[in-house]
């Protein structure tokens, strides 16, 4: 979990722990993919490590979310463990090499970007993507609140479609070969990568 300034905080704006509440630094564009509709891309190179953006939409409860709707982030899904992919000094000491996206939050989180949103809802899944999403905790209004953000997981040259894992929901009730439960997803996958599961959310 990352700890943010919140709204009553009296560092100014600029101040270095309002990384993800600061906005969108970096020069994005929307393309047509080939196969995955709308994309997200980066006119400039991003290191990794580096916030690219907010997850912006509407909250929703799990009875609240229509069954139609492709804009919905959900924390609850089961991602893949991945590689970090970073030079050390980015982060000012030695990490390990393996680092979940799944957080222990104290509730899940459930956003739909379907009728408000940025960018972010236009990027796509990918079962080894490039990008990872952070839970952010701030205090707003007194109350302590969690912001879902998106950094480079490694360095990613200009024009390379941005994507992260979206996880898989649907318990197989088969085990691996290390005894853990296997998950598959409702969407077929056309990410392409070397790992592909086949399927996503």
């Amino acid at each position: 979990m990352i700890y943010e300034c919140g709204d009553v905080c009296s560092c100014p704006p600029d101040c270095k722990n309002r990384l993800t509440g600061s906005g969108l630094k970096i020069r994005v564009e929307l393309f047509k993919t080939e196969r995955c509709g709308w994309g997200l891309r980066s006119w400039e190179p991003i290191r990794a490590g580096n916030f690219i953006c907010e997850l912006v939409g509407t909250p929703k409860r799990r009875d609240e979310i229509e069954e139609d709707d492709e804009y919905v982030f959900d924390t609850s899904r089961v991602c893949k463990k991945f590689t970090w992919n970073y030079e050390p000094e980015l982060v000012g000491e030695i990490c390990w090499d393996q680092v979940s996206e799944v957080h222990k939050l104290r509730s899940e989180i459930l956003v739909s970007a379907r009728w408000t949103g940025n960018v972010s809802r236009f990027m796509n899944h990918s079962c080894s993507g490039n990008v990872m999403w952070q839970p952010v905790e701030f205090e707003k209004g007194g109350q302590p609140s969690v912001r879902i953000a998106f950094f480079a997981k490694k360095h990613i040259p200009p024009l390379q479609e941005l994507r992260y894992d979206f996880g898989m929901s649907l318990d197989t009730g088969e085990v691996d070969g290390n005894g853990n439960r296997t998950f598959k997803g409702k969407k077929v996958c056309f990410c392409g990568s070397e790992n592909c599961r086949g399927s996503f959310e």
